[in-house]
């Protein structure tokens, strides 16, 4: 993905999540209970929709790690 591409559609995007979500838990005692917990499991699953997705289009793609 090109960064200009990243930066302008993306980003932002990116940034307006963790501005709301940065110091909320995604549970109350289960996986990622901490603070930032549920903006860190927001980004898990936004990478592995996109990485299903490639995988499912069959494209020959680096696939996103976190």
């Amino acid at each position: 993905m090109e960064n200009a591409f990243f930066n302008n559609n993306i980003l932002p995007y990116i940034k307006r999540a963790a501005s709301i979500c940065l110091t909320l838990p995604a549970s109350e005692g289960f996986h990622d209970a901490q603070p930032g917990g549920l903006f860190r499991h927001l980004l898990c699953t936004a990478f592995e929709s996109i990485n299903r997705y490639f995988d499912r289009i069959n494209l020959a793609i680096p696939i996103l790690t976190l």
